[in-house]
Parts: structure tokens; C-alpha cells; sequence
């Protein structure tokens, strides 16, 4: 599972409401001479997200895990999402990652990327 997808979260308006994000981790095996993919069970795993503002940063931004932002939408198909929230973080283009421990204590970091927040024109 060394496999890190690199995928910068969609601009967001600071203070706005983020819509829900939906995720997939799968895998690709070779059966046969076929490639075919198989969803990874994530069952009973722990997901994280961090949002900083630098990659070596000790602040955080935003810190996110399944029960608290993030939900397993259906696990046994390697789904899970971020929960639609107010994002209210500082204006800046900032660094996350998604680590995923499984309930076997593999452990791996899937998605790594950029989230870019932008402000807002209008205030109530």
C-alpha cells in the first residue's frame, strides 16, 4: 500500500460551507494477465486529516477524523467522506493529508495535496 494519490482539495471560500467530499481507496491486482481493482476494506480503520500551513508546520488548521468531520460511508467498499462544515481557516493555500490505519495496523497516508482558501467579498 505505498500507493499516494497527490489531489489539491477544491478552492473554498473561507467562512463558507464546504460540501461534502466523497473518497475511494482501492487497489489494482494483476489476475490472470487482468488488471482489476478491488476496493480496500476499511472496516474498523482510522482516518485522519490534517490541514497545516506549511508541510513541516506544528499548527494546525484543521483536524479532522471518522466521527468528527470525516465519516466511513461504506467501508466494505473503501468509501468514506468529508462531512459538509463551515470551513473557517485562514485565507492561504495550505497543505493537507488523509493517513488511513486499518484495523489489521496498517497504516498508510493516501492522499497528499494543496487546499487553496479564499476570501470572501460579502459580510453579513
Amino acid at each position: 500500500m505505498a500507493f499516494t494519490a497527490r489531489i489539491n482539495l477544491p478552492n473554498h471560500v473561507k467562512g463558507d460551507t464546504f460540501p461534502r467530499l466523497d473518497f475511494y481507496v482501492g487497489k489494482k491486482v494483476l489476475d490472470n494477465g487482468v488488471e482489476t481493482e478491488y476496493p480496500i476494506d476499511l472496516t474498523g480503520a482510522q482516518i485522519y486529516l490534517q490541514v497545516r500551513p506549511k508541510v513541516n508546520s506544528e499548527i494546525i488548521y484543521l483536524d479532522l477524523e471518522v466521527g468528527d468531520g470525516l465519516t466511513l460511508v461504506a467501508p466494505y467498499s473503501g468509501r468514506f467522506q468529508i462531512d459538509e462544515q463551515i470551513i473557517d481557516i485562514p485565507v492561504g493555500t495550505h497543505y493537507y493529508d488523509i493517513e488511513i490505519t486499518l484495523n489489521t495496523g496498517v497504516k498508510f497516508t493516501w492522499f497528499i495535496g494543496t487546499w487553496t482558501i479564499t476570501s470572501d467579498i460579502t459580510h453579513e
